[in-house]
Parts: C-alpha cells; sequence; structure tokens
C-alpha cells in the first residue's frame, strides 16, 4: 500500500504521540516504586515485563489500526522519537509533580488518620490513670484474699491436727 507524504507525516506524529504516551505509562511504574520503596525483584520484573506487554500491545494497535498491519521503519521512529523526547523534555517534571502529589497525598491521609486517632488516643489518656489505679486496687484486694484464705487454710489444719489429738487421747483414756 503506497502512502502519500502526508499520511507518513500523520502516522508518525501518532507514533511520536504513542512515544510520549509510553515514556508516560514507565514513568509512572517508576513512581509506583517509589511508593512501595522495599520492591521485591520478582515485582520489579513483573512491572517491567507488563510495561513492555503494554507498550508491544499499543504499539499493534497502532500498526494494525492506522497502517492496515503493515510495519513502516517511521512508525518505529516516531514510537523512538516520542520516547527520547518525552525523556529528554518532561520525564523529570512529570516525576517530581508525581512526587510532590504523592506527598501531598500522604499528607493527607496522615492528618485523615490523625484526626480518626485523636479520639482514641485522647479516651486512653484519659482513661489510663483510672484504669491503672482499679487495677492496683484489684490486685490488692486478691492478695489480702489469697492471704485470708492461707490463713484459714492454716488454721483449718491446725483445728484438724488438733482435734486429731484430742481423739488420740480420748480413746488412750477409754
Amino acid at each position: 500500500m503506497i502512502l502519500s507524504m502526508r499520511d507518513q507525516f500523520n502516522k508518525f506524529i501518532i507514533a511520536v504521540a504513542m512515544g510520549v504516551a509510553s515514556g508516560l505509562l514507565f514513568d509512572f511504574t517508576r513512581i509506583v516504586r517509589i511508593i512501595f520503596k522495599l520492591h521485591p525483584d520478582f515485582l520489579v520484573r513483573f512491572e517491567d515485563v507488563t510495561y513492555w506487554l503494554l507498550v508491544s500491545f499499543g504499539m499493534m494497535q497502532l500498526i494494525l489500526n492506522f497502517n492496515g498491519g503493515e510495519l513502516r521503519w517511521f512508525l518505529i521512529a516516531g514510537l523512538m522519537a516520542g520516547m527520547a523526547f518525552y525523556f529528554v523534555t518532561i520525564s523529570d517534571f512529570v516525576v517530581s509533580v508525581l512526587r510532590g502529589a504523592i506527598k501531598i497525598i500522604e499528607k493527607v491521609i496522615q492528618t485523615v488518620i490523625d484526626a480518626v486517632t485523636y479520639p482514641v488516643k485522647l479516651l486512653i489518656r484519659l482513661l489510663t490513670p483510672p484504669v491503672n489505679a482499679l487495677i492496683d486496687s484489684a490486685k490488692n484486694a486478691v492478695k489480702k484474699i489469697v492471704s485470708l484464705f492461707t490463713k484459714i487454710r492454716l488454721y483449718a489444719k491446725i483445728k484438724i491436727m488438733k482435734s486429731k489429738k484430742n481423739f488420740k487421747i480420748a480413746t488412750r483414756k477409754i
């Protein structure tokens, strides 16, 4: 299929846009790695494979939909030029803006968490002294009860021994 220069230029521009979108998608994966700092190697590999599968799928769709399935050099050049343009010009800006947005979101989430947990923390602070005093009183009461039962048990042993002794004395006299 013969393409005019205008059609080739239009498809080249579409391929450049696809390259810019691919660069943006790659920066998105970089931001995910920044958010989840401790990234196991298998997740990094999975992200890379997923990224390249998405880019490959997008390029295949571009070739099928806009070029009748014919692979032309200007499509590959457009994709590479778009990615190069993106990474040279706006990638650092996009990453820094997304990092700033992430920091703002983290602060908002932390503020919400603090606002939600503040009443619970306040309640814990207010109830800790009385609860501790109640626990101490309960411990002292348990100690007194244990001491009392120990004395009762000892008293009962003494009474049993005396009654056995009295019984022996009584049986001797008979």
